[in-house]
């Protein structure tokens, strides 16, 4: 086990050692969906001009797409990873997954939730915030990011 782990460790770091430029998103898929999924997610990266590292849980679904590029400025690189991120949670939820795995939503997938989850759930996790935190002081514009 504590082999498998020093492994995913080395993944991260050998992207982040050959790339200048680097976003990530994880999103939990069915285990059955996920070699499709890889393949939709490569295709759209190269689309999109951006070079894709995956890896992930197959076990549960859970999988790392990292998006990397060392030809492009900055501000290219953060429009063209927006517009990957909007056609790969789509393709995520349209096949049975989640905006995220097991990193949670945070700040930078709470754009994508209301197209994953629906307005119905929303409002189930809006109301549990307000009756957990009805002062709104914890995670302040994360998940129910509208209170």
């Amino acid at each position: 086990m504590k082999d498998a782990w020093a492994a995913r460790s080395s993944f991260l770091e050998a992207i982040m050692e050959e790339t200048k430029l680097l976003d990530e998103c994880d999103v939990v898929v069915p285990v059955n969906k996920i070699a499709d999924y890889l393949e939709f997610v490569n295709k759209t990266g190269e689309e999109c001009g951006l070079t894709i590292k995956s890896f992930g849980h197959a076990g549960d679904g859970n999988l790392h797409i990292y998006q990397c590029s060392n030809d492009l400025d900055e501000e290219e690189f953060k429009k063209r990873v927006d517009r990957f991120f909007a056609i790969i949670y789509k393709e995520a939820t349209d096949c049975g997954g989640l905006v995220s795995g097991e990193h949670g939503i945070g700040s930078g997938k709470v754009k994508y939730l209301v197209d994953s989850v629906g307005e119905t759930n929303m409002a189930i996790m809006e109301g549990i915030k307000r009756v957990f935190d009805p002062k709104m002081i914890l995670n302040p514009g994360k998940v129910c990011y509208r209170l």
